[in-house]
Order: structure tokens, then C-alpha cells, then sequence
């Protein structure tokens, strides 16, 4: 039996024992244009539906379009699609997609997408919310064994919030905007140096102006000699609060995605070995520890850990028959 908790905002949170669902994807191309899309339909009336358009205006310039609309009565356990929550339910949006190629070597890559949810979302405590996201990012390659990545996000988002001097509740726009710098370099064959720059400021009713960065430097290396690869990665964060937190791809396991954020100040370290024994074998093994220095514990309840260091080790075999 699925019982969620009795928060307003989970009033159409799948209820019971039994659920089903179905739908029917379709696509229609034409030359230069491609349209696409899948919608689906499950107990208890709740619809779902995304649809796309691609067209390639010409022959270095693309426009992507995305429609979405889920119903906050649509419930699918496994369900997954593009959205801006985590689920596939109360939420409908537009997203706009641009790719184009100006100038040899450069690469100019952008979105803008406007979003609503129609019903109470966890911390929007009234109806009816939305906000936007837009990203501008740029990319050149000046030579083979170098290039350069600069992008800027904007994202507003209605969130709940208290005054702590009069305790007046509301919602208002939090907005958060973004820039990452990012430069590589191949000096050697098989050798990789990537090094990153990121910055976060976000401005919300309730505080002042809340600033983050992050440097991380990333190396990967695979001898030619041998078949090993090597990738290492160090991070240096600094941030004013949870709120100005910073994300950074990092590499893991196979089948398996990670994607941790970087909050107050520390550093952070991880080390990652995967080793091809022949076509049938394969070993990986990865260590990372995470240094905070500005605490003496990390985490609450039963994942607290006394000290300011967080270790994590995977292992992890695979074989091919």
C-alpha cells in the first residue's frame, strides 16, 4: 500500500496498491523537419503528453521546440520525461533550443524554458508557480589539442519564504544565476588537463545576496603501453550557503550517474582506475574524500559522521560473456 504523508502538496501523490498506465509515442519526418512525441494516459483520468519539433533552418543553425503538459493527476510509478521536477506530474512548460556554428571553430549552443505547476509544489505553497530557465554557452576549439567553454545560466523559481523579523509568509522569485569557465589542454597524447572555474550568486527576499565558487582541476591519462586509464579530480569550493551550492559531473561507476554538489568551504578529491584485463574483464576501482573546513561534523541522525572527512570507496567487476 502506498500511504504518502498528509502535506498539502502531496494530496495527488500516487495512492493504493494498483496503478496502470499506457500511451502511444509517434514521429513524422520530412526532410529538414522532425516532429515527435508520446502521450500517455493512467488510472484516474491524469493525462501526460510532450511533443517536439526539430528543424534544421540551415545547415550549421538548428531550432529545437519541446511542449510539455502533465496533469497533476497523472500518476505513473516509472514513469520519465523531460521536466524541471524530479517526477512526471503537475507541471507544463515550453522549451526553446537554439545550436548554430557563426564561425569556424565556434560553437554557440543555448535554451530558454518557461515552466508552471498547476498545483502546490514542495516549498511553493500556492498554486499556480513558475519560473524560467535559460542557458547561453559558447564553445571554442582554437587547435586540436585545446579548447575553451564559457556559459552563463540564468534560472527564477517561485519558492516560500519568511520574513524573520515580522514572520510574514509569501512567495517569491528566488533567482540564481551561474557562470563556468573551462579550459582543456592536451600536451601529450593520451594525457588530458581540464580545468574548471565556477561561480554561483543567488538573491532571495529572506537574505542578501549568496555567493559561491569552485575551481577543479581534472586529469586523464591513458598509457599506451598498457590497458589502464587514470582520471583524477580536485575541487576547491567556498560557498555562503546550501542555497549557493555548486554541481560537478563526476566519473563513477559504470551504469551508474554522479552528479554531487558542493556546498560551504572544502576541498574535495577523487580517484578513479579502470583496468580492460582483455575483452571479457573488466575492474574498476574509485576513492574519494571530501574535506570540509569549516565543521566538525558532517550529516545528522544515523549518516552523521564526527570529524570534518567523508570517505568513499567502489569497486566494482564486470564481465562479458
Amino acid at each position: 500500500m502506498l500511504k504518502p504523508s498528509s502535506e498539502a502538496y502531496k494530496k495527488y501523490y500516487p495512492r493504493g496498491t494498483e496503478f496502470y498506465a499506457y500511451g502511444a509515442d509517434y514521429s513524422y519526418f520530412h526532410h529538414r523537419l522532425t516532429i515527435a512525441g508520446e502521450t500517455a494516459y493512467c488510472k484516474g483520468g491524469g493525462i501526460a503528453t510532450m511533443n517536439s519539433l526539430q528543424f534544421q533552418c540551415w545547415r550549421d543553425y538548428k531550432l529545437i521546440l519541446v511542449q510539455r503538459y502533465y496533469s497533476k493527476e497523472y500518476n505513473a510509478l516509472y514513469a520519465n520525461s523531460f521536466s524541471e521536477s524530479s517526477g512526471v506530474q503537475n507541471e507544463s512548460g515550453l522549451y526553446i533550443g537554439i545550436e548554430a556554428i557563426p564561425w569556424r571553430r565556434v560553437k554557440i549552443t543555448g535554451y530558454f524554458d518557461c515552466f508552471r505547476f498547476p498545483y502546490l509544489k514542495y516549498q511553493a505553497s500556492v498554486p499556480s508557480s513558475r519560473g524560467i530557465d535559460g542557458v547561453l554557452q559558447a564553445f571554442w576549439t582554437p587547435g586540436k589539442k585545446m579548447s575553451f567553454l564559457l556559459k552563463y545560466r540564468y534560472k527564477n523559481k517561485g519558492k516560500d519564504f519568511t520574513l524573520p523579523d515580522t514572520k510574514k509568509k509569501g512567495i517569491d522569485m528566488e533567482i540564481q544565476q551561474k557562470i563556468c569557465l573551462q579550459w582543456q589542454y592536451i600536451p601529450i597524447d593520451k594525457l588530458t588537463l581540464k580545468t574548471t572555474f565556477d561561480y554561483a550568486q543567488v538573491d532571495f527576499r529572506t537574505h542578501e545576496s549568496d555567493c559561491g565558487y569552485m575551481f577543479t582541476q581534472n586529469i586523464e591519462y591513458v598509457p599506451s603501453f598498457f590497458p589502464i586509464r587514470f582520471d583524477i579530480a580536485m575541487a576547491y569550493f567556498h560557498t555562503d550557503s546550501y542555497d549557493s551550492r555548486l554541481y560537478r559531473y563526476e566519473k563513477g561507476m559504470l551504469y551508474a550517474f554522479s552528479f554531487p554538489s558542493f556546498y560551504y568551504q572544502g576541498m574535495r578529491l577523487a580517484a578513479q582506475i579502470r583496468y580492460e584485463i582483455n575483452n571479457h574483464f573488466t575492474v574498476i576501482a574509485k576513492y574519494g574524500n571530501t574535506r570540509y573546513f569549516d565543521r566538525e561534523s558532517i550529516g545528522s541522525s544515523l549518516q552523521k559522521i564526527e570529524g570534518n572527512l567523508k570517505q568513499d570507496i567502489q569497486l566494482q567487476c564486470r564481465i562479458k560473456f
